[in-house]
């Protein structure tokens, strides 16, 4: 990742992880926390799930793929797909975590704004910015509504059910960007062939096809 010259006080102000702070609150942050915006380039490593958990990534622009780290070696499995808006490592303050528990990748051109884990631990532990720790708990428990609608996913045996309850989430979040097809059989954990083969059969229904066709892109 590169730093790059965006100001990081009205950066700041586009994330949820500092909603309802003043600037001069914003601004006393930045240096705290020694808050900086980076980009990423497509398919560059934004942190590895062995790296030190010494970040929290709040995602600016593009989208961020988190993976985990399979039981065979080499294998990774895509447990999320973060847009803007969307925190890694909001519990990191409160966790005696080492390492990353998760490799971040960018699926495209992104920004990202990253703060130092150590440092909010500082001003947590001082009580100077409640509204900070509420708001890294609002993080934190999105995150964990995350990976909740991926066991759930997983709990799906058969593929065309995978992708209603897929569709049915993102019914409910207008504004996401359709995703395409090979990242969706990737975050289902399912067949490429046998994915377009469900949304063929789904494409046929009135109801689904409309969901389809706003949220996937089958090219």
């Amino acid at each position: 990742m590169k730093d790059c010259n965006d100001n990081v006080l009205s950066r700041m102000a586009e994330t949820p992880l500092f909603a309802g702070l003043s600037e001069p609150d914003r601004a006393s942050l930045a240096t705290a926390l020694n808050v900086r915006v980076k980009t990423c380039e497509a398919a560059e490593l934004v942190t590895h799930e062995c790296s030190p958990a010494a970040e929290i990534i709040c995602v600016l622009a593009g989208r961020i793929h988190v993976y985990e780290c399979g039981l065979k070696d080499g294998t990774r499995h895509l447990v999320n797909i973060m847009g803007p808006g969307e925190v890694y490592g909001a519990s990191f303050p409160v966790q005696a975590l080492k390492a990353s528990p998760g490799m971040l990748v960018a699926a495209e051109a992104a920004r990202v704004l990253v703060c130092k884990v150590e440092a909010v631990r500082q001003v947590m532990a001082s009580g100077a910015c409640p509204t900070l720790v509420a708001n890294l708990y609002a993080a934190a428990v999105r995150q964990g509504f995350a990976a909740w609608r991926k066991v759930a996913l997983l709990s799906c045996y058969e593929i065309a059910d995978r992708v209603r309850l897929y569709l049915q989430w993102r019914s409910g979040e207008p504004d996401a960007a359709p995703i395409r097809l090979p990242e969706l059989a990737a975050y289902l954990g399912v067949n490429r062939t046998a994915l377009y083969r469900a949304l063929g059969r789904l494409k046929k229904n009135d109801v689904t096809r409309n969901l389809v066709k706003a949220h996937v892109k089958m090219r």
